[in-house]
């Protein structure tokens, strides 16, 4: 479902009269208050937890010697997805000539002033890695080229994050949330939920609440990591 179909479900599920929003933008009263409720309830959705596989991202790159960062496509930054968190247990480094990677370990940031001090005159294999918003750090500094990948979770996205560019091509009532298209409609009733507690329609609120619970429930099974348990001890 597109920004603008997200919108016109929630407000006849509402029980607004009329056909609902025309657009997503310079909208008033009624229609106005569902667009900014739909964009709300999928920035919430997002926000619910750090590592839905819907937000998760390849990082693949090649280090330059002597350059610690690695800073993320300039066309992802455009649209807005840059580093919320790592996936810590998935980085790796390989040498062009190596034919197996090395677990690269993850740096806290309470270990690293020590790191990045002794890096001044230091320079080998990289070992550890961290990361900002925009790049990820290796070290020690590159004595050569190595290629670094690993996955990370991008931040939530608004329906409206994306480059200029993006927009002149595409209108920003067309944007799909990046998600499974059959958990759409939980951004829906979220939506309601949110329009039902401002118009203090208790029926329509539980209904909601309710839908909303049972398709966060689903998307929770299906995309959040499986988690594996160890071996029994004896």
């Amino acid at each position: 479902m597109t920004f603008l179909e997200l919108c016109r479900a929630a407000y006849t599920r509402i029980g607004y009269s009329g056909a609902g929003p025309s657009a997503v933008t310079d909208q008033s009263a009624q229609s106005a208050r569902v667009v900014d409720y739909v964009e709300q309830a999928w920035l919430e959705i997002q926000r619910s937890r750090e590592n839905w596989k819907f937000m998760l991202r390849r990082f693949d790159q090649v280090t330059e010697p002597g350059i610690t960062h690695l800073s993320l496509p300039s066309t992802e930054v455009a649209k807005g997805d840059v580093i919320r968190s790592v996936e810590k247990d998935s980085w790796y480094i390989r040498g062009e000539t190596e034919k197996t990677s090395a677990r690269l370990c993850y740096l806290p940031a309470d270990h690293r002033r020590a790191i990045e001090e002794s890096d001044e005159h230091y320079t080998g294999r990289p070992n550890y890695f961290w990361h900002d918003r925009k790049s990820v750090r290796v070290s020690p500094t590159p004595d050569r080229a190595y290629r670094i990948t690993g996955d990370y979770y991008i931040t939530p996205q608004t329906f409206a994050s994306s480059d200029s560019a993006d927009n002149r091509q595409r209108e920003l009532s067309q944007k799909v949330p990046e998600m499974p298209e059959e958990y759409h409609i939980a951004i829906v009733w979220l939506a309601v939920r949110s329009l039902a507690a401002f118009e203090g329609d208790g029926n329509a609120f539980q209904m909601a609440d309710g839908e909303y619970r049972k398709l966060f429930n689903q998307i929770c099974t299906t995309e959040l990591p499986t988690i594996r348990y160890g071996a029994p001890l004896a």
